[in-house]
């Protein structure tokens, strides 16, 4: 995951004429992982300073050592530059349509926010998508450009903006997104539930 912790290091060996190895990953608080496969892999989920160390060994025992170092960082933050919404229950619990005004068209006008973790702090109000069908997804915001801390808990909402006043019974997918979830490294992330039909994939880039 380029530089960031966690990441799980793969290891190419290119030695020749080697019969046997040994693999030692010295992680940053000094305790050791070790491996005798050809071409192992660690899980590496401290941030610091590692060396990994590989010894070669041919038909007769006879060795060489190559040692690399390399250092791991965990990101502050990152960012969601996009969101694409590709599933959501297009009724209600009671199967009726979320446009109970219908205001403007007969399928809801959709738009999200991100919460903190207390569910009551919003962090990002996107704009409606008016009068989406299920025939219409997916649906991209973009940009978003939301930066927020890592290591912390956040709540996506789904709305229906149809109805003259924004109140509980317009909320159409609560999804819990926890940090823990994302990988450090990678550009994008998809969030889904069967249960309750719901998947939407979000950009990320990482500080």
């Amino acid at each position: 995951n380029g530089s960031y912790a966690p990441s799980i290091i793969s290891c190419t060996n290119t030695s020749t004429n080697a019969t046997h190895y040994a693999w030692t990953l010295t992680k940053p608080d000094y305790t050791s992982t070790t491996s005798t496969n050809k071409n192992p892999s660690f899980n590496c989920t401290q941030s610091g300073s590692y060396t990994l160390q590989l010894i070669a060994y041919n038909a007769n025992n006879q060795s060489d050592v190559y040692t690399r170092n390399f250092t791991l960082t965990t990101p502050s933050s990152f960012t969601i530059t996009w969101l694409r919404l590709e599933n959501i229950p297009m009724v209600d619990g009671n199967n009726q349509t979320w446009d109970i005004e219908l205001s403007n068209g007969v399928n809801p006008d959709i738009f999200f926010t991100i919460l903190g973790s207390n569910s009551t702090t919003e962090l990002y109000h996107s704009e409606k998508k008016t009068n989406t069908s299920a025939s219409d997804l997916p649906v991209t915001w973009t940009p978003v450009n939301q930066t927020l801390p890592y290591n912390n808990n956040y709540v996506v909402k789904f709305w229906d903006a149809d109805d003259l006043t924004l109140d509980g019974n317009d909320l159409m997918a609560s999804c819990l997104l926890s940090s823990s979830h994302l990988t450090p490294g990678t550009t994008s992330f998809t969030w889904n539930n069967n249960d309750i039909g719901v998947r939407f994939v979000i950009g990320l880039t990482w500080q």
